[in-house]
């Protein structure tokens, strides 16, 4: 798993988490504990900033109720949940890499009608309605013997647009140890999710959904004397998303509202197929469409300090935190059209558009924010 939602996902009574969509890059989930939004603390600090590697997680803890506002004040009527990331101990210097390699697949994806199943339910249900079928005879004998692929197309376009498996890796290399007077943790990971379209190759650049990441954790505490306590917390990572031009959310609602005879992939003579009504040829969305890239700067850094107050009474102690959070997230389109044209009983391609481009596209829009 990516993001550090989704692992926590069944591991605390009364926190849901759901996840609206699997794409690489944008698979975080939304937290719900008891029917209501809780505040995310990371180190102490609330923020929304949950793209850490789970190797550099210490502890996750979630408060509902009384127990949060008692010691969080109304903002945390909603519960908290509570991040912290791992310290240095006094101990000589551990090194520790961890490798991992797993492969992810869809859950479960819809048995499809083949075209002349399509089509003799679809005249079908128009029968049930008292109106005249679509589909003739000798079309339906089409779909069933396959004997015109290119005017009586039969295609399953999960099998066509999506691997049943894709890679997925993470890599990390941190290191821990220190003295009485100070310790440290500091960590480096790298993330690299595949994406799960299948793309021809043809490109000098990828069209598939791909998502990378770079993450850095780093944390210093410092005794500065017997009472006085120093903590700096660093997190920060480059996160960079790639999908086809055609956008992936879009490509799933064509997969499932593209029936299997709407057109061929390619006609006879090498254009790609397509028709007035459906102008979203799903080969050509994945490889023919350009791509878009996103790129995320995120930096966190905290301080604090600890001054423990003996003079008083045992065990009081003042604190003060510092906070520092910088982000910033830029889009760029490098989307381009394709043409297509439909097959004819005449043996020849009607180009329903045209477009001369075929190289790579040059940016149209960049958009960022911070």
């Amino acid at each position: 798993m990516a993001d550090v939602t989704n692992s926590l996902s069944g591991r605390f009574p009364g926190l849901y988490l759901l996840q609206s969509t699997g794409q690489p890059g944008f698979d975080a989930g939304i937290f719900s504990l008891r029917g209501q939004t809780p505040t995310i603390l990371v180190n102490g600090v609330p923020r929304n900033y949950t793209d850490i590697d789970m190797n550099d997680i210490a502890s996750v803890t979630v408060l509902k109720d009384a127990a949060a506002t008692a010691l969080y004040g109304a903002r945390a009527q909603g519960g908290l949940v509570l991040i912290k990331t791992k310290r240095g101990v006094n101990a000589p210097p551990v090194v520790s890499f961890t490798a991992q390699y797993g492969v992810q697949e869809p859950t479960r994806l819809p048995h499809l009608l083949n075209s002349y199943d399509y089509a003799s339910l679809y005249n079908e249900a128009l029968r049930n309605d008292g109106r005249a079928p679509l589909y003739s005879d000798t079309e339906l004998e089409a779909y069933r013997t396959h004997s015109d692929p290119f005017r009586y197309p039969d295609i399953n376009w999960y099998d066509e647009a999506l691997r049943r498996s894709t890679p997925q890796a993470r890599f990390n290399l941190n290191m821990r140890g220190g003295t009485k007077k100070a310790s440290y943790f500091t960590s480096l990971s790298y993330l690299d999710q595949s994406g799960i379209f299948k793309t021809d190759g043809s490109n000098t650049y990828n069209t598939n959904a791909n998502f990378k990441r770079y993450n850095l954790t780093a944390g210093l505490d410092v005794q500065i004397d017997r009472d006085t306590e120093l903590g700096i917390n660093v997190l920060g990572n480059l996160g960079n998303t790639q999908e086809p031009g055609a956008f992936t959310g879009q490509l799933f609602q064509n997969l499932a509202a593209t029936p299997p005879n709407a057109y061929p992939i390619f006609n006879p003579d090498g254009s790609l197929g397509g028709n007035s009504d459906y102008r979203n040829n799903i080969f050509a969305q994945i490889n023919r469409s350009g791509y878009r890239t996103g790129s995320t700067r995120n930096l966190a850094v905290d301080g604090r300090v600890k001054r423990y107050l003996p003079f008083i009474t045992k065990g009081l102690y003042a604190a003060a935190n510092v906070s520092f959070y910088s982000s910033y997230y830029e889009n760029v389109n490098f989307s381009k059209s394709f043409p297509y044209s439909k097959w004819t009983s005449a043996a020849r391609a009607i180009p329903l558009t045209r477009n001369s481009e075929t190289s790579l596209p040059k940016p149209k829009t960049r958009t960022s924010s911070s």
